[in-house]
């Protein structure tokens, strides 16, 4: 659960509750500007979070991180990915490691893969202090979604990169994943590494994955 901000009443808590659902709906509706309008009204009636020292950004509150990440979903739609970036790139580096699951709420929208996408990117280093285990199955979730957000062969080159970065993580450290994690790990290296057009990778990452799957259904 978030935590609650200093002075924050359930009064003040339903108020931003229902901007946030407004907005919601009226990007739905497309209309990305009134949206954000009213996530920086949710915003506005929240303190400041703390600043550790001169020239560090804010520490934001979960619940300010939150609102920045609403705003974040209505400039993408509003102005595309560049407007998003900049300001997730502003908000972040104040932002405490804890505040993952904020981020990570934010990585299925209604402003689709695209900022999904951005997010994973601009996550990765709070999860990275997570522990290896985190990190690497945000990395298989990360590969995962770019494989799937679209067909040119350069996401997939990319999802294929970060598959095989998680796959060397599992290795390395002898995770204690299941095999059905390990088999969704190789068979979504295949599907990358197919559309990326490294057929000796794909075929054997999925022979790996079927492998696993008949394993485990042998096990069962």
């Amino acid at each position: 659960a978030h935590r609650r901000p200093a002075g924050d009443s359930d009064g003040g808590v339903a108020e931003r509750t229902a901007h946030h659902a407004v907005a919601l709906a009226l990007l739905a509706d497309g209309d990305a500007r009134a949206a954000w309008r009213r996530h920086q009204l949710a915003l506005n009636g929240l303190p400041a979070g703390p600043v550790l020292s001169a020239g560090v950004p804010e520490q934001p509150t979960p619940a300010r991180l939150h609102a920045q990440l609403y705003l974040g979903l209505a400039e993408m739609a509003a102005d595309g990915p560049g407007a998003a970036r900049e300001r997730l790139e502003r908000v972040l580096p104040g932002a405490d490691a804890s505040d993952e699951v904020a981020l990570e709420a934010h990585t299925w929208t209604a402003a689709g893969r695209g900022y999904a996408v951005l997010l994973m990117d601009l996550a990765s280093p709070f999860l990275q202090r997570a522990g290896v285990d985190r990190f690497a199955r945000h990395l298989l979730e990360h590969g995962q979604l770019l494989d799937h957000a679209a067909a040119e062969e350069d996401s997939a080159a990319r999802a294929a990169q970060l598959l095989r970065r998680a796959r060397a993580l599992l290795e390395q450290h002898r995770l204690p994943w299941s095999d059905g994690d390990v088999a969704s790990l190789h068979g979504s290296l295949g599907s990358a590494a197919g559309r990326a057009g490294e057929a000796r990778e794909a075929v054997a990452s999925l022979e790996l994955a079927a492998e696993l799957l008949r394993r485990g259904s042998i096990g069962d």
